[in-house]
């Protein structure tokens, strides 16, 4: 027994002194072997290790390790960057690189044949603890293989603020199987080959797991979509591979899971996103420290399938086969986007045997998207098996469908806002935007689906639903007993009451709109705010209120002979300052009666027309209540256009009621209009350009053309040849009167050609170009005729003395265009456009006839003028295009003309020497006569020709202009404003020209 006691007494002894012997080993150099922390301490590496195969650097002792260096292992198999063994207390910091790769890297299927390769690797019997926080690039390339390895036990945190980038099939970003200890994830994750995960956190985290940087996972080997038909066809199924889940939780984590708001986690395929659940066992997330929630979804959340035939779901919490738990509910601040391709789409999916015992609040935003023929876009779905208390939405919650371009067929697929399958949802508070749509893809073909906000259909135990804010889609309700509480915002879409003790109350002044349906259980009253309803079908009610602040707009379809009809087996009251209105399905061939309201008894305050409401304006109504009979009946009647107000374009009132609702949409946008301002604004829209603006801004054209050719100069010789070029801009405006207004602008270039003849004058040649453009603003802003002029012409003039004369003839050809817009709102409050295009051509003349006298007093002259002028313009005739058999219209060939006789009298004076400038001023009076701009006789497709004329213009008003002319025996300049003001009628013009004698 004494042999034995001086061994024992002496190995402390020779421990310590081997722990003080390697207490720590800094490598700055170059390592091709292996090195351990049991040989060397705690290690510090700022050179480089690098082994051909096995592991570069294990911890295997109570030491720690550091690398701000390299550690690399190309090829092998079974080959570890940092290998930490469990049973050991240290810790791990690593702020280089550490790689593990392929010394050929494969950019195709197989990307690498090598396995089981670990970056950082937890491993072995016993409990490792200590912190493992990297800032490094760990790059691993191998199938079964991952950046971070936690396998074994381990007591503290994991921290990764670098990046880990993983290639290869069923592989790990970072995987942890027992931590105690948090885990913060700030950096890179990126997952790339077949079944691989970006974080999986596989066992219990006894901490909190946050994540604040980014996690992307795929099996593709592009994740960018093609766009050509060509792209598409070269798609081979190596290119279409799954990868597994951005990030998994599938354990419990007590401190909850907080996905930051500089979070993003993407998964390109169908994995999802985020999964949350076990298949066997119980996951349960505790309430994140500092908050009430056990989720927080506050980053950035991205589900794309891609290709075609992938269904994607951004967020799953169950539905594996285990059961998970999330304590204080969802707080979504941040975003969740899904798009999928002819698959299937869900944003927040909460499975089977997944409970969430408090709320699920969404302040930020759920977008769900499919682009398909026969696809479901979910925004959130709770599952049959699942158990939620109820949904706050502050924010976004959004589920499109969509068609796709060259689609053959319409086929059905359906979008769904919120989907409660559990039937545990008890209350929906919103207010936020709850929708669903379903479009059609560019091209106009594709889906024809079913847009759903709620479904609550297999809700039994009742639910209560409150929204303030915007819900579009319908509303569909179950056996339970429902209430639904509109207290302010829009609600569009069918609201459909199950079996159940139904409450609907509207006040705060919100407006529902849509197809109401119940079997006579539903309460309804309209306390403030209007209720739309938009089926002709009866509706059977257990009551109805409707309040001094309140309307209720039936629908009616005369075509058809039906309207809404509430039928009210109790009672049924109007207030004093009730409304009750019609919304309009089809037109009103004549008169017609509509009984809206049956009631068991009827009270109402007041049976005036103060009782009617909104009524397209195309309709004179009145109201009749029969408190004996329980009934209330709408009777209404077109209006004449005089009825309307209609006092511009009224010729066009029987046509534009017989085309248009031969478009949908502007039909709606008519049947809406329930005031005389709205109705007369879209009347306006429906008419063609017939008021005269083009051939008003062309006559003024042409006039100034010929005022070029007729002016004397200042001192040019008139024996010999000569030229002029000028440069116009000229413009008319017409205030609105017994038609439209316009306003018109223009800019020409004109030049001749001249030479004097003796005892003949000055005769000469002139040609010249314009383009115009007149808007209509009273109609649309879009609205607008443009013209190309080509002219041609001949003049001459003469002096003799004082006397002068001048006559010209030009005559042309125009190339115009027009474009004519409707723009309004539909049934759904969405706002549209009708564009209507046409070309035509058209001729023009001027015929022009002048004399004058100057006569000099002193430094001074006067010049009294007469002239008369002749304007012919003929435009042909035209079909527009590009809007609807609603909106587009067939125009007639139209010829106006005007003759212009203008006095004036010019004061001026003449100064200078060999060159001479004379400014003058001239005024006078414009006498306008003849048919002016001519009649417009249009018709829409399919309907009766209607005639327009435009606003008259005969008259006289006062011009002016104001002329500098200069010049010597050569040349001669003249630089000259003018305008006139008649009856509303306003018109100017600037002309610059220039002469030269050769």
């Amino acid at each position: 027994m004494k042999r034995l006691l001086a061994p024992v007494a002496a190995a402390p002894l020779c421990l310590a002194a081997l722990t003080d012997l390697h207490a720590a080993t800094t490598i700055s150099d170059t390592r091709t072997s292996g090195v351990a922390t049991s040989t060397t301490g705690d290690l510090t590496i700022t050179g480089t290790v690098s082994p051909s195969s096995g592991t570069a650097v294990t911890l295997d002792s109570n030491n720690t390790v550091s690398s701000s260096g390299t550690i690399s292992i190309t090829d092998g198999n079974d080959t570890t960057g940092i290998l930490v063994k469990g049973g050991t207390t240290g810790s791990v910091a690593v702020s280089g690189t550490l790689t593990l790769t392929d010394s050929s890297v494969s950019s195709t299927i197989p990307l690498t044949s090598a396995e089981r390769r670990y970056g950082i690797w937890v491993s072995g019997d016993g409990v490792f603890t200590g912190a493992i926080n990297t800032s490094a690039t760990i790059t691993v390339r191998g199938n079964d293989s991952a950046g971070i390895l936690v396998a074994s036990q381990m007591d503290g945190d994991l921290t990764m603020s670098g990046t880990v980038s993983v290639t290869g099939n069923n592989s790990y970003g970072i995987r942890t199987t027992a931590t105690t200890g948090n885990i913060d994830i700030s950096g890179t994750v990126s997952a790339l080959g077949t079944g691989s995960v970006g974080v999986a956190v596989d066992g219990v985290t006894q901490g909190e797991v946050s994540v604040s940087g980014s996690i992307t996972s795929t099996g593709y080997l592009s994740t960018t979509r093609p766009t050509t038909t060509a792209g598409f066809a070269a798609l081979t199924a190596n290119d279409e591979l799954q990868g597994g889940a951005a990030f998994r939780i599938a354990s419990t984590s007590t401190g909850g899971l907080n996905l930051e708001s500089t979070s993003s986690i993407t998964s390109y395929g169908s994995a999802p996103a985020v999964v949350i659940g076990s298949a066997t066992g119980e996951v349960e997330l505790g309430v994140v420290p500092g908050d009430t929630h056990g989720l927080l979804l506050a980053g950035g959340i991205v589900a794309n399938g891609v290709y075609d035939g992938f269904s994607t779901t951004g967020v799953q919490i169950g539905g594996l086969g285990g059961t998970v738990l999330v304590d204080g509910g969802i707080n979504l601040t941040g975003t969740v986007t899904t798009v999928s391709y002819k698959a299937d789409s869900t944003g927040l999916s909460v499975g089977s045997g997944a409970t969430i015992p408090d709320n699920i609040t969404v302040s930020g935003t759920v977008s769900t998207t499919v682009s398909s023929q026969s696809s479901k876009a979910t925004a959130i779905s709770i599952a049959s098996g699942a158990n939620v208390n109820g949904l706050t939405i502050s924010g976004t919650v959004a589920a499109y469908a969509t068609g796709f371009a060259g689609a053959t067929t319409a086929v059905g697929s359906n979008a769904v806002a919120i989907y409660d399958g559990s039937g545990t949802v008890t209350q929906i508070t919103n207010s936020g935007t709850i929708s669903a749509t379903v479009t059609q893809s560019t091209d106009n073909t594709g889906i024809t689906g079913t847009a759903t906000a709620l479904d609550l259909r297999a809700n039994t135990v009742g639910v209560t639903i409150t929204s303030s804010g915007t819900i579009t889609g319908d509303i569909l309700l179950g056996s339970g007993d429902a209430t639904v509480n509109l207290t302010g915002g829009k609600v569009t879409g069918a609201l459909s009451f199950g079996s159940g003790t139904n409450t609907l109350t509207i006040d705060g002044g919100a407006v529902y709109t849509g197809a109401l349906t119940s079997d006579g259980t539903l309460a309804a009253t309209v306390t403030s705010g209007q209720l739309r309803n938009s089926s002709t079908s009866t509706v059977a009610l257990r009551s109805l209120a409707v309040g001094s602040s309140g309307e209720i707009d039936f629908t009616a379809d005369p075509v058809n002979n039906t309207n809404t009809l509430f039928n009210v087996s109790g009672a049924a009251s109007l207030a004093s300052g009730a409304k009750i209105g019609l919304i309009f399905k089809s037109k009103v061939t004549d008169s017609n009666s509509f009984t809206v309201i049956k009631a068991s008894s009827l009270s109402v305050g007041s049976t005036d027309q103060s009782l009617l409401g909104d009524v397209s304006y195309w309709y004179k109504a009145n109201i009749a209540a029969d408190t004996t009979a329980g009934t209330v009946t709408v009777n209404v009647a077109r209006r004449t256009a005089a009825e309307a107000g209609i006092t511009v374009g009224a010729g066009a009132f029987n046509a534009v009621y017989g085309a248009f609702d031969k478009d949908t949409q502007i039909g709606e946008a008519f049947f809406n209009a329930t005031s005389a301002s709205t109705f007369g604004s879209l009347y306006e829209k429906m008419l063609p350009d017939y008021n005269g603006g083009p051939f008003q801004l062309l006559n003024r054209g042409m006039m100034a053309l010929a005022r070029t050719e007729s002016d004397p100069t200042v001192a040019m010789k008139d024996e010999r040849r000569g030229a002029w070029v000028q440069e116009l801009g000229f413009a008319v405006s017409q205030n609105r009167g017994e038609g439209p207004g316009y306003n018109g602008n223009g800019v020409a270039l004109m030049g001749g050609y001249e030479k004097s003849m003796e005892n003949v004058g000055i005769v000469g040649l002139s040609s010249s170009y314009m383009i115009t453009a007149v808007n209509d603003p009273d109609a649309s802003s879009g609205n607008q005729v443009k013209g190309e002029v080509f002219t041609g012409g001949a003049y001459w003039r003469d002096r003799y003395g004082g006397l002068m004369a001048s006559a010209s003839l030009n005559a042309g050809y125009i190339r115009f265009s027009s474009k004519r817009v409707f723009s309004g709102t539909d049934d759904e409050g969405a706002a549209f456009e009708r564009d209507a295009n046409a070309h035509w051509s058209g001729y023009l003349g001027d015929a022009h006839f002048g004399l004058g006298y100057e006569q000099s007093l002193g430094f001074m002259f006067v010049r009294p003028t007469a002239s008369l002028d002749y304007f012919v313009l003929s435009d042909g005739a035209h079909q527009e295009s590009g809007g609807s058999d609603g909106f587009n219209l067939k125009i007639d060939e139209r010829t106006g003309q005007q003759g212009n006789a203008e006095a004036a009298l010019t004061f001026g004076t003449q100064l200078g020497g060999d060159f001479q400038w004379k400014p003058a001023l001239t005024v006078g009076w414009k006498q306008v006569f003849g048919d002016g701009p001519g009649d417009t006789t249009a018709s829409f497709a399919g309907g009766s020709s209607f005639t327009l004329m435009p606003q008259s213009v005969v008259g006289g008003g006062p011009i002016a202009r104001i002329t500098v002319q200069g010049g010597n025996r050569y040349s001669d300049i003249a630089l000259e404003l003018g305008g006139e003001d008649r009856r509303g009628f306003i018109g100017y013009d600037a002309r610059f020209v220039s002469k030269f004698r050769f």
